[in-house]
């Protein structure tokens, strides 16, 4: 009977659940970007990142995030989004480098990024305007035409809650080229969509 122990078992590599958690606590640290690219590296290095590419990342992304929480609930409930966007963005944009990409194609996503970030921005204080017109609960509009977006298409008509909105607002969704509006709520017999409900499927169209 053999004496040797049995070997460890392999920890299981980060989620990226896991590692966009963690690129967001860097994030909210508001660090200087010497020290943000180093909490990256401590964060992506292990995950299998060069800690070049790490450090060319940190530069590229050193635009600070929004974290303004102020205004209405549309305006708080997006700036409260955008650390783990960004953090998703850095994970992403780290592996692309690191398969082979360049940095200067990561300053075309970096720029389609920040552009998103703004729409976002822009969406939010309209759903805004509409709760002070109307209130927290508000219907969800589209353009009703054949450039729809399936997601879109099947909110159109329903109301939501703006401190839960189906994956996002009006305005927001498909990286900002969404073209739905917020509106006073539709009659008792409209559907009202859960929170989430927008974030499945249809990528690619307008809404």
């Amino acid at each position: 009977m053999s004496s040797t122990a049995p070997a460890a078992r392999q920890q299981a590599p980060p989620s990226d659940a896991m590692l966009i958690g963690a690129i967001t606590i860097a994030l909210l640290a508001d660090l200087p970007p010497a020290s943000l690219a180093a909490a990256l590296g401590g964060v992506l290095v292990p995950a299998g990142i060069a800690a070049g590419v790490v450090a060319e990342v940190a530069g590229l992304v050193a635009t600070p995030v929004n974290m303004r929480l102020a205004g209405g609930p549309a305006s708080i409930y997006t700036a409260a989004s955008e650390p783990s966007r960004r953090a998703a963005y850095i994970l992403a944009a780290s592996r692309r480098v690191e398969a082979g990409g360049t940095i200067d194609a990561e300053r075309t996503f970096m720029r389609q990024h920040l552009q998103a970030a703004r729409a976002r921005a822009g969406a939010a204080l309209d759903v805004d305007a509409a709760v002070t017109a109307n209130g927290t609960l508000l219907g969800w509009r589209s353009r009703r035409d054949a450039h729809v977006d399936p997601i879109c298409a099947r909110l159109d008509g329903t109301n939501f809650d703006v401190t839960r909105p189906p994956g996002g607002y009006p305005g927001q969704l498909h990286g900002g080229t969404c073209r739905c509006s917020a509106v006073a709520p539709f009659g008792a017999n409209s559907r009202r969509e859960p929170a989430g409900a927008g974030l499945r499927g249809g990528a690619g169209r307008l809404g």
